[in-house]
């Protein structure tokens, strides 16, 4: 039988992505774009990201997406670029590599990203060779609807997750008469061709990867810097509407909404979040103290490494294998503070000349945090992932800045494994439990 399959994919970013130009010309990593300005995920990055999930065969690995070795083939999966579909807004991302909470000399980067919210739509099409192996289409989709794959830069630190809103699916038996006629007229790129197919389910697989799920909330403030630090017309409003101060002349004036001196990061419309990036480097600092100096290479083959080999002139990589998501406090459950502070001296504890300093971050919120680790992990790594997490839930790891005067604690409410509830294993007695 000869069949032709198309699937239509609506995505919505869950995280910031940022598929990059190639450019620098606005940061050092610019997203790449149409040449209207509007953001897209070219098929080539898509057809990647799909053949990086694949994990059978080389043979039919080459068979599904192609090969340039040898006797060059066509790929069996056509694959189409990444529309936006509505809005969009992009927006800058600092970072700074830091060892042991100070920033190392020369690190520091910025990114530009495609804001959470934003909804892109791809097509997939399999022709008669490709039809046969649907089921393997249908799994990667699945992974890319619970994670696993992921576009763009920083995938590892919560970048570039996608969710999958809305599938369709549409095959023709060009055999048939009826259906080779259905499938002349058929057009892809239109709605209407779409209009009278219902969405299918996507399905939630984990395949080699264990998926840790934490409901977290906020014990006290969080301060992950950013270097703009001007307040939206929102931040400024949550401002008047909820912080308190003794002094009422100072609640009615405009000193109330200048730009702070320091401000925790949020999305384009206001919402705190907690980059992938910060929970990784917080999980990293207290795995590695974990695993102790036996541990080093076992450290560096789950976080990945970034490191000069002066000597050979060159910068040393490895990915990470375990995976962060982005997290959003959860708009109504925190509360926005402006706050001024004075730096003291320790010695006479006498406020600093030029010390006075405002600071704009966040109490109390609820979040959540996907965590993505490879299922061939060794026991001694689950023991000190699982020790980590503990100690997140007791409030003995802390994320962000700020943390030695009390920031960046949490309290763990829940947590899943692989969609299990395993809430119960957070106690000393029973870490390993949550692996079983």
């Amino acid at each position: 039988m000869s069949t032709h399959t198309y699937y239509r994919l609506t995505l919505e970013a869950v995280s910031p992505v940022s598929v990059g130009s190639g450019s620098d010309s606005n940061t050092d990593h610019d997203c790449i774009r149409h040449r209207n300005g509007s953001p897209f995920i070219p098929a080539s990055t898509v057809a990647g990201v799909f053949r990086h999930g694949f994990s059978g065969s080389a043979a039919l690995e080459r068979k599904l997406f192609g090969t340039i070795e040898g006797v060059s083939s066509a790929s069996s999966i056509i694959f189409y670029d990444c529309e936006p579909v509505g809005k969009y807004s992009f927006s800058v991302r600092d970072g700074v590599r830091l060892r042991n909470k100070v920033a190392v000399d020369k690190a520091k980067f910025d990114i530009e990203v495609v804001e959470t919210g934003a909804r892109f739509v791809t097509y997939i099409e399999l022709d008669k060779d490709g039809s046969e192996y649907k089921d393997i289409v249908d799994g990667l989709i699945s992974g890319l609807d619970n994670g696993l794959l992921r576009f763009g830069h920083k995938t590892s630190r919560g970048y570039g997750i996608m969710k999958v809103t809305e599938k369709k699916e549409i095959s023709f038996d060009l055999d048939s008469p009826e259906e080779l006629e259905k499938w002349l007229s058929f057009d892809m790129f239109a709605d209407s061709s779409w209009a009278g197919v219902e969405a299918t389910d996507t399905r939630k697989l984990t395949g080699d990867s264990c998926l840790i799920h934490l409901s977290l909330r906020q014990r006290g403030a969080v301060t992950i810097r950013v270097y703009t630090t001007d307040l939206s017309l929102e931040q400024k409003a949550a401002v008047k509407a909820k912080q308190s101060y003794t002094n009422e002349t100072l609640r009615d004036s405009d000193d109330l909404v200048h730009a702070p001196d320091y401000k925790h990061i949020t999305l384009s419309d206001g919402t705190p979040v907690i980059p992938g990036t910060s929970w990784a480097g917080a999980f990293r600092a207290r795995f590695a103290q974990l695993m102790g100096e036996s541990g080093e290479e076992a450290v560096k083959s789950l976080f990945g490494i970034v490191e000069e080999d002066e000597a050979a002139h060159k910068t040393i990589t490895k990915p990470s294998r375990i995976f962060f998501s982005e997290s959003k406090i959860k708009k109504g459950t925190f509360t926005p503070k402006l706050i001024t502070r004075n730096s003291i001296d320790r010695f006479s504890s006498k406020t600093k000349d030029s010390a006075l300093y405002k600071e704009y971050t966040c109490y109390g919120g609820d979040t959540e945090l996907d965590i993505v680790v490879p299922a061939d992990i060794s026991e001694r790594e689950k023991f000190c992932l699982s020790t980590a997490i503990y100690d997140l839930s007791q409030g003995y790891l802390a994320v962000g800045g700020l943390t030695t005067v009390g920031h960046g604690l949490f309290s763990v409410t829940g947590m899943t494994v692989n969609g299990e509830d395993k809430t119960g294993s957070l106690v000393p007695e029973k870490l390993m439990e949550m692996w079983r």
